[in-house]
C-alpha cells in the first residue's frame, strides 16, 4: 500500500507529532520545518516532496509552509509574494508529473499578530479590537502607525494568495480555508467571505488531522453525546461560531457523518454559555448522573473519546479528578482539551476516525489537562512572567523544577513514563513523549 505524505504547518507537536501519532505517514525532516521565528525551508521541502511523490498515494499539505515557511512566517512582512506564488506553481507541477491525491489547507491570517514581548500582547489586543470596529478612530490612534501599516500590508499580501488558491482549486482534490484564532467579527471573516463559495472551518493547527481523516479514516460514522442540552451553543473564545457549528464544519471537512455508533465523541462542559481561560478556573462538582452515564457506556464496550470544552487553553481539573477517582482514564480511547475549541474537537474526531498510538492518551492528559491548566502557570509564577520567550537558563529551570512534579501527577492517572520539553522555548506549548 502506497504511503501518505504530510507537509505540516510547522514543527510544533500539534502539527508534527500529533499526525504521526494517529496515522502512518512520511514527513519531511523536522529540521526543514523551521522553529518559531525561523521559517521552514520551503524550497527544500518541495525537493523532498518531488523525491517522495512517485511512491505516494497522496499528500496532506499546509500551504502556508509551501508559500511562506509556516504559520508564524505567514504573518511576517518580509515574505515575498512573487516567491510564494512560484512555490505554489512548483507544487502543482510536481503533482502533474507524479499524480497523487492532494488534500490542502490554507490558513486565513488571524487578527492578532505574533507576540514575543509583553508589549506585543497589548498591541495585539488593540488590533483584534480594531479589526472588529475599524471605524473607531480612538482605537486606531492607540496603535503605532508603522505597526498597523505593516500589519495591513501583510493582510493584503496574503489575501492575494487566498484568491489565487480559490481560482486554482482544481489543482487540488480538496482545499479548505482554516480560520486561525477567530472572533465573531473581524478582517479575517471579511476576507473569507470575499472568496465566494469555498470550504472553510474554524481552527488551524488540527486541520491536517481532519484531512487525514478524509484520506484514511477507519470509521466514518461517529455518535455524539453532549453533557447537557445547551452545550452545542457554547461560544468559544477563539471561534466565529458556537461549538455545535464547529463540530459540524469539521466533520464535513473530515468527510465524517453523525449517527449511531460504538465510536463515540463525548463532549463535556459546565453549564455556562461563554468560555473562560483554564488558568482562571475554580473547582466544581462534576454531574454524578453524567459520570454514571459515561461509566455504563464504557462498560458496554463503547470506544469513547472525551472532549473537554469548559475552558480555553486547558482542561477542567475538577473533571480530571472525578474521572481519576472512578478509575475511568485508562478506559477512554482518547482525550482532548488543548488550546481552542476547534483545536481540541478536530483532534478528538481524528482520534475516533483513525487509529491512534496507545501513547497518545497519556500525552494528551499530561499536556492538555495537567500542563496547560496547572503546571504551565506554576512555571510562569516561578519565572515571574508569562513565558512568551525563555532563556536557556529559564528552560532548564522549568525542566528541573516543574516537569518532575507533572510526571508524578500523571503517574496517579495512568502508568508509564514521559519526557517533556519546550520545543519553541516558550511556555505556550510543551512536547510530551511517552516512553
Amino acid at each position: 500500500m502506497k504511503p501518505w505524505l504530510l507537509i505540516p504547518l510547522d514543527d510544533r507537536p500539534c502539527c508534527w507529532q500529533f499526525p504521526q501519532r494517529l496515522a502512518p505517514l512520511r514527513v519531511p525532516p523536522r529540521e526543514l520545518l523551521g522553529n518559531f521565528q525561523t521559517p521552514g525551508d520551503s524550497d527544500a521541502i518541495l525537493d523532498w516532496l518531488e523525491a517522495e511523490a512517485p511512491g505516494a498515494a497522496g499528500a496532506v499539505v499546509a500551504l502556508d509552509m509551501i508559500s511562506w515557511g509556516g504559520l508564524v512566517a505567514s504573518r511576517h512582512p518580509t515574505g515575498d509574494l512573487k516567491v510564494a506564488r512560484a512555490r505554489l506553481q512548483r507544487l502543482w507541477a510536481i503533482r502533474r508529473q507524479h499524480p497523487f491525491k492532494l488534500l490542502a489547507f490554507q490558513t486565513i491570517l488571524r487578527n492578532a499578530p505574533t507576540q514575543v514581548r509583553p508589549e506585543d500582547a497589548a498591541f495585539a489586543e488593540l488590533i483584534v479590537e480594531f479589526s472588529q470596529d475599524p471605524d473607531n478612530e480612538e482605537l486606531r490612534q492607540r496603535i503605532p502607525a508603522q505597526l498597523l501599516h505593516e500589519y495591513m500590508r501583510v493582510r493584503q499580501r496574503n489575501l492575494r494568495i487566498y484568491r489565487d488558491l480559490a481560482q486554482n482549486s482544481w489543482e487540488m482534490d480538496y482545499l479548505v480555508y482554516a480560520l486561525d484564532d477567530s472572533k465573531t467579527a473581524g478582517w479575517n471573516l471579511q476576507e473569507l467571505a470575499s472568496l465566494g463559495e469555498v470550504h472553510s472551518l474554524p481552527g488551524t493547527d488540527e486541520t491536517a488531522l481532519l484531512l487525514l481523516c478524509r484520506a484514511l479514516a477507519k470509521q466514518r460514522r461517529l455518535q455524539l453525546d453532549w453533557s447537557h442540552p445547551d452545550l452545542p451553543d457554547l461560544q468559544g473564545m477563539y471561534e466565529d461560531r458556537p461549538v455545535g457549528a464547529v463540530v459540524e464544519a469539521q466533520m464535513l471537512a473530515a468527510d465524517l457523518e453523525q449517527g449511531p455508533s460504538t465510536h463515540q465523541l463525548w463532549l463535556y462542559g459546565r453549564p455556562e454559555r461563554l468560555q473562560r481561560e483554564a488558568r482562571n478556573q475554580e473547582a466544581a462538582e462534576v454531574d454524578a448522573v453524567w459520570l454514571e452515564h459515561l461509566t455504563m457506556a464504557l462498560a458496554a464496550g463503547a470506544r469513547i473519546v472525551l472532549v473537554d470544552l469548559t475552558f480555553a487553553n486547558g482542561g477542567d481539573l475538577s473533571l480530571g479528578q472525578a474521572l481519576n477517582m472512578r478509575g475511568l482514564w485508562p478506559q477512554l480511547a482518547g482525550y482532548s482539551a488543548w488550546n481552542t475549541l476547534g483545536n481540541r474537537v478536530g483532534t478528538a474526531l481524528a482520534c475516533l476516525a483513525l487509529e491512534p498510538s496507545p501513547h497518545f492518551l497519556a500525552e494528551r492528559i499530561a499536556d492538555d489537562l495537567l500542563y496547560q491548566a496547572d503546571f504551565r502557570w506554576r512555571a510562569a509564577q516561578m519565572l515571574g512572567h508569562p513565558g512568551l520567550t525563555l532563556s536557556e537558563h529559564e528552560v532548564a529551570r522549568v525542566e528541573k523544577e516543574i516537569f518532575p512534579a507533572l510526571q508524578e501527577r500523571l503517574a496517579g492517572y495512568l502508568p508509564g513514563r514521559i519526557l517533556l520539553s519546550l520545543p519553541w522555548k516558550r511556555l505556550f506549548e510543551v512536547e510530551v513523549v511517552s516512553l
